[in-house]
């Protein structure tokens, strides 16, 4: 998939090569987190909004080794290789969740991938958005729009 990406990127751009941008809320937060952390070398900015980033959500601690390598909290403690922590150090990684309804399991998840990243002395930014935002469409809309306004130029 990332060859494909990458060639339709490249040819949308006049044919330069070119980093990416991730993004998505919900699930779609916890593919583009798993795309960069498996990824790094193509993507350069993450952001991700109310996600889960561990596979235990889904599936508890049932994790073969398909599952296990789909699961960032879990294959991020074990990844020692200084090439991927020194891209991951590289790039610009926004996650975002907030504190109402539904929105539980993904702050726990945020929270642990913010001491999982600290711990490795990977920048990342953390927002944490309060009890009123809920885990809704028009409150990823409102995010999206204030990230993006915070990284493109004025």
């Amino acid at each position: 998939m990332i060859p494909s990406i990458l060639s339709a990127a490249r040819d949308n751009n006049g044919g330069k090569e070119q980093q990416l941008v991730v993004t998505g809320c919900s699930m779609g937060a916890f593919h583009a987190a798993n795309l960069f952390f498996r990824n790094p070398w193509h993507i350069d900015t993450v952001i991700a909004l109310s996600g889960v980033y561990s596979t235990d959500y889904f599936f508890g601690e049932y994790k073969p080794t398909d599952i296990y390598l789909n699961s960032p909290l879990d294959y991020l403690r074990n990844n020692h290789d200084v090439y991927y922590l020194d891209r991951f150090r590289k790039a610009e990684l926004i996650f975002c969740c907030g504190a109402g309804a539904y929105e539980e399991p993904m702050l726990h998840d945020t929270r642990k991938l913010q001491e999982l990243l600290a711990a490795r002395d990977i920048p990342a930014r953390f927002d944490y958005w309060g009890t009123d935002c809920v885990h809704d469409w028009e409150w990823w809309q409102r995010q999206i729009v204030y990230f993006f306004d915070s990284l493109l130029p004025a």
